[in-house]
């Protein structure tokens, strides 16, 4: 059930290169460590949280009860706005992905009577669409204190690639021999994460260093990765598929890797880390009900 934010405009529009060594046989479950705090957004059916800046904003999305994809933000003072729906929306699809510490949001929208989804900023309540050069559809991902912002590109006749923003100047992003490429989170060192996809339709993490080094990395005795988000000391975290095919939540902190579960929950999956060790996703209870959380 787990949702790859990297993947959302596929439906419509799209129809180290050495592997990163294995850090621990076994990842170990790490819940008594931490502290969460689940939160809900009022009239929502599921909910994905995919960032959190370094001041404790929170930035989401979920859908309602008809199926709609709005944004929402949480603010550090536990203070839910919501909905967050783009002006240009005709295809009820708004989904906040990221945001800063200077209140910045990013995300995406679908401009259904061109069949294409595009960027959005959100700042000082004025959206400000951001299409990737040329024909694509485009999505924006993550966005560091500095303004430079990560995502995703591609159209029907084109393959999903990843890009990053530095100064202005966007670069597209491919994993050799990758099907689709995203790139999620941004830290300030401007170094980010991601997932790509293989030929056999397997995801893998993606690690994209500050001087431009791509790494692969895979969860070990995972059959998916998606790595989410990365803060300033170079802790990533993101969500994995066990064996048994269970959703759960990891961090990657100094060559240490911790398997992350919220307590009694069939899925746990985490989007974003800050700098003060805070972070944030979603999971599902015993009961199938969604919610965020925010934990440390």
């Amino acid at each position: 059930m787990f949702r790859n934010s990297a993947a959302t405009f596929v439906a419509l529009s799209l129809a180290f290169i050495p592997a990163v060594a294995m850090l621990a046989q076994d990842a170990e479950p790490a819940i008594a460590a931490y502290t969460f705090t689940s939160f809900d957004v009022p009239g929502a059916v599921t909910i994905h949280v995919p960032g959190i800046s370094n001041g404790g904003v929170i930035a989401g999305n979920y859908t309602d009860s008809t199926g709609a994809n709005k944004g929402f933000l949480r603010l550090a003072s536990g203070r839910i706005i919501s909905p967050i729906v783009e002006p240009n929306d005709t295809g009820n699809f708004t989904i906040c992905e990221g945001v800063n510490k200077t209140g910045t949001v990013v995300g995406e929208y679908l401009d259904s009577l061109a069949n294409t989804y595009r960027g959005f900023f959100l700042s000082k309540n004025v959206f400000t669409t951001y299409n990737y050069p040329g024909p694509y559809s485009t999505a924006l991902l993550g966005i560091n204190d500095s303004g430079n912002f990560t995502g995703i590109f591609g159209s029907s006749i084109a393959p999903n690639q990843g890009f990053i923003s530095i100064a202005g100047t966007a670069t597209p992003i491919s994993y050799p021999g990758a099907v689709s490429t995203a790139l999620q989170g941004i830290n300030n060192n401007n170094a980010s994460v991601g997932e790509w996809i293989d030929s056999s339709n397997v995801t893998h993490g993606l690690i994209r260093t500050a001087s431009g080094t791509l790494k692969t990395y895979d969860v070990p005795g995972s059959t998916y990765t998606f790595t989410e988000g990365i803060n300033d000391f170079g802790v990533v975290v993101g969500a994995y598929h066990d064996s048994a095919g269970l959703v759960r939540g990891f961090m990657l902190n100094k060559g240490v890797l911790s398997s992350i579960d919220y307590p009694a929950a069939t899925e746990t999956t985490i989007g974003a880390i800050n700098n003060s060790g805070v972070f944030a996703g979603h999971y599902i209870d015993a009961g199938g009900l969604w919610h965020g959380y925010l934990a440390k």
